[in-house]
């Protein structure tokens, strides 16, 4: 069975201050893991490790910008601070040039195929975040499919953010499907689609996403983690969170 986590976004920063008790209403809400930003700089990965123990948590995955990637020492440090403080992925979001030609897709997968070798040296696996303008069609091609023409699946795996694909305009199931090869870790968030350009973040099971088939799928494909993100609240955050922990509980996990 997947593991149920939690992304830390939805705490708006809270965490940079109060690891401790974000951590613990992660924790009270039934999560068994974490993700992070790349929050070394504020904390050890000793601290870090620490606060998860303290309240039974698994920390699954530090996840940065695509600047980050393109700098080897800075990547290997955060590839050691993650693995320090017990981490099992590694995640990146943004490409090169904003997305905005295949040229800067090309060039991130050469930045992923170096960031994912040096990831699994080190005991860790590499994921790309999607969101919606990868699945843009550029020259008749999308960038996001380059990437996965362009990358090694052995070493860059995609982290799928159920919500973008949709919102990008593909199915998530079959988009998982098809990547079945590189899925095993997810975010799933949930959204009212006002508009391509106009998105509302919501609990787990209350807006437009089609969150159980893209369920049915990721667990036929093996899911290793399901991580809850909500890029902002519309409730109070601890009730969020516990609402949509207990949608995933609807679902099976």
């Amino acid at each position: 069975m997947a593991k149920v986590g939690i992304e830390l976004i939805v705490f708006q920063g809270r965490e940079q201050k109060d690891l401790d008790g974000v951590l613990k209403e992660c924790a009270e809400a039934g999560y068994s893991c974490v993700e992070t930003g790349f929050i070394f700089d504020r904390y050890t990965s000793e601290q870090v490790k620490d606060i998860c123990k303290k309240y039974n948590l698994e920390y699954a995955a530090g996840h940065g910008g695509y600047d980050t990637f393109c700098d080897e020492k800075k990547l290997k440090k955060v590839i050691k601070d993650i693995k320090d403080t017990g981490g099992s992925y590694i995640i990146s979001s943004g490409v090169a040039r904003g997305g905005k030609d295949l040229d800067g897709y090309r060039e991130s997968a050469v930045v992923f195929n170096k960031a994912g070798k040096l990831a699994r040296d080190a005991g860790l696996t590499f994921c790309y975040h999607n969101h919606a303008f990868e699945f843009e069609t550029i020259n008749g091609a999308k960038g996001i499919h380059v990437l996965g023409e362009e990358t090694d699946p052995e070493i860059v795996k995609f982290n799928i953010d159920v919500s973008w694909v949709q919102i990008g305009g593909e199915s998530p199931a079959q988009f998982i499907n098809r990547y079945s090869n590189r899925a095993g870790y997810y975010h799933f968030k949930d959204a009212f689609i006002k508009s391509k350009d106009k998105i509302v973040w919501t609990e787990l099971g209350k807006g437009d996403i089609e969150l159980e088939s893209a369920y049915k799928a990721a667990v036929s494909n093996g899911a290793k983690y399901i991580i809850y993100e909500e890029d902002v609240a519309q409730i109070e955050v601890k009730q969020a969170i516990t609402d949509s922990r207990n949608f995933l509980r609807q679902l099976g996990i």
